[in-house]
């Protein structure tokens, strides 16, 4: 799925300006596209949460703007479980934010 570009730079600018990760942390996949933003997530989120959970939130809501890649777990309307959602600087692929909740 994509993300429109009002709707990412909001959620960048929201995310990235009120929450700063204490250490800069940088993904090995080059971020260019909607489908490398995806693989990085992946490679970032996979040994933390396991692959069957992160694999489960499929499709992807990815989005960028200014630069930055937004990539979005998705579940059902119906589910109360959480999603991840991972920020990365693309010219990078430093991660600039990332949380698994509601």
């Amino acid at each position: 799925m994509h993300l429109s570009i009002e709707k990412s730079r909001n959620a960048i600018s929201y995310y990235v300006k009120r929450h700063k990760l204490p250490e800069r942390v940088f993904a090995k996949t080059v971020i260019t596209d909607e489908a490398s933003a995806a693989v990085a997530a992946e490679e970032v989120l996979f040994p933390i949460y396991g692959k069957k959970q992160i694999r489960a939130e499929r499709p992807y809501t990815v989005g960028n703007a200014d630069g930055y890649w937004i990539v979005y777990g998705y579940l059902p309307p119906d589910t109360d479980e959480d999603v991840f959602i991972i920020i990365f600087y693309g010219k990078t692929s430093e991660i600039m934010y990332w949380e698994h909740g509601n």
